[in-house]
């Protein structure tokens, strides 16, 4: 039964007054009292036999997408760690409640909590017992304040935060709560190896409109008096600096005091700067390249003088020229800012952060001092806390993307020749983590040598073989349910002189990471068309499809190209399919919508590849310009038998019907899938059955030679 029938006999009502299906995202409930996600298409046909409206509705379960987007959203509401909230549904809140406070004359309050001995029990005991002490340290802050409008959250690292609604900093309660905090974090807390340890926390208090204009100011006023605190002796507090003066409320009242003394504070103290100013990058304000290998050069001589191991993780953002493409250059110098904010949240204050090339960041970590294996554990468990630290989605300037990253891992020990040595080493193990996919990890390993100049090797060769004959196009036939050839896909091979035959799987990500996709993508079109004019001189309803990567569809000079390439072959547009992929879709459906007009004015047309198994979400396919969508192989390959399967495919079938929109299954390889397929109302077929990938000349002979 629906959750709520209202919202069905809505849809139903929309779908009435429509000409196109109408869909929405509705609950089930289960017998078992569960809930089923499901989403809706209501289609009303006319029964020419009945001469009647009939309603049809098509359910597709979205229930593990739903449940992805809750967690998704808890995920980047809370800090994975503590259970608080994130820094950046805190920052997102503040700005909410400010604003709300600007208009009725209120008060917002920020406390800020820095733990005084979490650096001492990291480096005594490791990263374990610092996740134990703030997962306790969370637990005791949620015993102190327990109304709903006050929201506990996570800055990063060891540095939490309570926002205060409707009380001003300057209020008694204030004070009290803050007296209270410091007793509590007085106890002890214990590690898990069982030894207890007593580590303090300084308090920072500021609050809007006293202390400041606006939410950012009212984070800066609150993190200067923390560490005024911290300056001046741990284990206090103190309130921001107003116009006159700022109040300093000493740690020694007792927490049940609420007439604690109050004290002139003139001015905050500055935190701590080095003596010779570090070399900053200009965007972020991180460290630079030069600083960092000066850096790397001092860790080095430490370690080789007897001191512990150091890590150096080297991470990268991926698909970041990709982003910048596709965004703007201005759009990726505010990701990149963003994600230096957010790994120097992780980082602690012993440990620093470089950024190194466009988008490649370095981090460096001293270790306990237990050996190599406990500095691999830490490593690990860093540079999955930065990984982690980019889930949330990034607010920008003009829209909001998913940002992730890969990561590679080495370590300064006795045996290493110089620091440069780790980070070419750590760089190379990102090499080979962005080769297994996103947000990946890898620890640098001496094989990695000898792959490492095997792929620079065949990079190389692939460079070479652009616009050789070492390349070329294949075609594979596609049927309509009459079983007659209507054109086909080009599959792009490469056989290698010395290699032989290497797969596309290995080379199409090749050509991607190392920059020359968008050549030979070009190539690629130019060559289709070429292949699709012939094919139209016999039949002008044959139809080419082409494979188009994201970053060629994002390159601006593509919509260009396509059309040169039409113009250079004479061959008609209509005929042209380019296909494209799921994951397309999530980087910025704005671009993505504006790009696919600009081609379908042309008359070419568009097709999803591999449907249902990416971006699962369809209300796409109502707002972008597509002709057609391919089901993934994987679904055909479980016919007829596979109950879910042949749901799936049905499902697919029925929604092409209502929208329009012509449907190929792909990797049909029996009769008994094809049969299926046809019975089903499927439009067209493709598939070993019908033909592997064949040479043009094959294909041109197969299919048209009775017509030459």
């Amino acid at each position: 039964a629906f959750a709520v029938p209202e919202q069905l006999s809505q849809l139903v009502e929309r779908a009435q007054a429509s000409t196109v299906p109408e869909v929405a995202d509705l609950e089930l409930l289960r017998s078992d009292g569960g809930i089923l996600w499901v989403h809706c298409m209501v289609s009303v046909l006319f029964d020419a036999t009945a001469s009647e409206h009939r309603i049809e509705g098509v359910l597709y379960d979205i229930t593990r997408r739903k449940q992805q987007e809750h967690a998704a959203q808890h995920s980047a509401e809370h800090d994975a760690l503590t259970g608080l909230k994130s820094r950046a549904f805190i920052e997102s809140s503040l700005n909410q409640h400010v604003h709300t406070a600007g208009r009725n004359d209120g008060a917002v309050t920020l406390m800020f909590i820095d733990l005084d001995g979490f650096k001492d029990v990291n480096d005594r005991w490791g990263h374990a017992a610092g996740d134990v002490v703030l997962v306790e340290a969370a637990h005791r802050l949620q015993a102190l304040f327990q109304r709903s409008c006050d929201t506990i959250g996570r800055l990063g690292g060891d540095e939490l935060v309570v926002m205060i609604v409707g009380v001003e900093a300057t209020h008694p309660s204030v004070a009290l709560m803050a007296a209270r905090l410091i007793e509590s974090f007085k106890a002890t807390f214990i590690v898990p190896n069982g030894e207890t340890v007593v580590v303090g926390a300084s308090v920072g208090v500021a609050s809007y409109p006293l202390h400041a204009t606006n939410s950012q100011t009212l984070i800066h006023a609150a993190d200067a008096a923390m560490y005024a605190v911290k300056q001046s002796g741990k284990g206090g507090f103190v309130i921001a600096q107003t116009s006159a003066a700022s109040i300093d409320v000493t740690a020694k009242a007792k927490p049940n005091d609420s007439n604690m003394s109050v004290l002139a504070h003139t001015e905050l103290v500055s935190p701590w700067k080095p003596d010779k100013p570090l070399r900053r990058d200009p965007l972020t304000g991180l460290m630079d390249r030069r600083q960092l290998v000066e850096q790397l050069s001092v860790a080095h001589t430490r370690v080789s003088a007897g001191a512990a191991p150091v890590a150096v993780i080297c991470l990268d953002i991926d698909q970041f020229k990709l982003l910048n493409v596709a965004q703007g250059s201005h759009i990726g110098d505010e990701v990149l800012c963003e994600v230096a904010r957010r790994f120097t949240d992780v980082m602690r204050r012993t440990d620093f952060i470089a950024r190194t090339g466009s988008d490649e960041f370095v981090a460096v970590l001293a270790s306990d001092g237990s050996g190599i294996e406990a500095a691999r554990r830490l490593a690990e468990g860093v540079a999955r806390k930065l990984l982690a630290s980019l889930r949330t989605p990034f607010p920008l300037s003009t829209c909001t993307l998913t940002v992730y990253a890969s990561a590679g891992v080495s370590l300064i020990d006795a045996r290493t020749a110089d620091g440069l040595v780790v980070l070419r080493e750590a760089q190379l193990a990102l090499r080979r983590s962005k080769s297994l996919g996103r947000n990946s990890l890898i620890f640098f390993e001496e094989a990695m040598m000898s792959g490492l100049h095997d792929q620079l090797a065949l990079e190389e060769d692939l460079r070479a073989a652009i616009g050789t004959s070492q390349l070329f196009l294949q075609v594979q036939p596609q049927v309509d349910s009459q079983n007659v050839v209507t054109g086909g896909e080009a599959l792009l091979r490469w056989q290698h002189p010395v290699r032989g035959s290497v797969p596309p799987d290995q080379f199409i990500p090749l050509a991607e990471s190392c920059g020359v996709i968008v050549d030979l993508g070009t190539w690629v079109v130019h060559s289709g068309c070429r292949i699709l004019a012939d094919l139209q001189k016999y039949d002008a309803a044959q139809t080419l499809a082409v494979n188009i990567s994201p970053i060629q569809f994002n390159h601006p000079d593509f919509v260009q190209q396509v059309r040169q390439a039409l113009i250079d072959s004479g061959a008609l547009a209509e005929g042209l399919i380019l296909e494209i992929t799921e994951g397309l879709l999530i980087t910025d459906m704005n671009h993505v919508t504006k790009r696919l007009h600009e081609l379908v004015a042309l008359g070419v047309r568009f097709s999803i590849d591999d449907f249902g198994t990416g971006f699962s979400s369809l209300s796409y396919l109502r707002q972008l310009p597509l002709y057609e969508i391919k089901i993934d192989r994987s679904f055909i390959a479980g016919l007829p038998d596979d109950v879910a399967s042949a749901g799936i495919v049905c499902s697919i079938l029925s929604m092409g019907s209502h929208l329009g929109l012509h449907v190929v299954a792909e990797g049909v390889e029996t009769p008994e899938q094809s049969n299926f397929l046809a019975v089903n109302g499927c439009p067209s077929q493709q598939g070993w059955l019908y033909g592997r990938p064949m040479p043009i000349e094959v294909f041109m002979q197969q299919n048209f030679e009775a017509l030459a």
